[in-house]
């Protein structure tokens, strides 16, 4: 009797065992996919889903001429406005466009005239003016929706007003202040009106208003 009862003892921990043995492996199984799962939503997404500059075509990498509403050239800086549209500092192009959100094809155009729609023209006159840009390097949106854009070789930076909703309003497309030139939106000079020992770069002292 008594080996048998050892003989019952052992076979209850030896069901015990498997039991316990296969409990575990369930637990680890269910760990494991609990794991891949926060893994693969953690993973941040590196493919991307939109296209600028290129028509909408990720396999392109033109840079037509004259440009058009769907092309950049070295596109430099970008800004987010409250709506969800962009502003793209399109650098060799000489301009700043305007994408609403979820848009590839821009609906205004900055530093090519006060028409806002003159998408095939890249020009940068010299002297600048108001409406007129020359490697625009970065944008920046203001809070009152109000545009700046670092024109990078007319050494200044300008400000436009934000959007009135009215296409025609030239207005809209004419800087009504500048930074670095002493007010002057015809002058180009590097450090022109600031502390000429400040090297590199323009200063940004003075302001003015268009047509003053």
């Amino acid at each position: 009797m008594i080996f048998s009862g050892n003989a019952v003892t052992i076979n209850k921990k030896r069901r015990i065992s498997a039991r316990l043995l296969t409990a575990l492996a369930a637990i680890a199984l269910l760990l494991g996919l609990v794991s891949a799962t926060f893994a693969s939503s953690s993973l941040p997404d590196t493919t991307a889903d939109k296209v600028w500059g290129q028509g909408g075509n990720f396999t392109t990498s033109i840079s037509p001429n004259p440009p058009t509403a769907d092309s950049l050239s070295y596109p430099s800086g970008v800004a987010v406005d409250s709506q969800g549209g962009i502003y793209v500092a399109d650098q060799n192009n000489k301009r700043v466009l305007y994408y609403p959100a979820g848009a590839t094809t821009a609906t205004r155009v900055y530093g090519q005239g006060a028409a806002g729609n003159n998408f095939s023209a890249s020009n940068a006159p010299n002297p600048p003016s108001a409406t007129s840009m020359n490697n625009p390097y970065g944008v920046a949106v203001a809070p009152d929706g109000s545009l700046y854009v670092v024109d990078k070789s007319n050494s200044r930076v300008l400000h436009f007003p934000a959007y009135n909703g009215t296409m025609t309003d030239p207005a809209n497309f004419t800087a009504d202040r500048v930074y670095g030139q002493g007010g002057s939106f015809t002058s180009n000079g590097g450090n022109n009106g600031g502390d000429k020992r400040q090297q590199p770069g323009p200063s940004l002292w003075g302001s003015g208003s268009a047509g003053r």
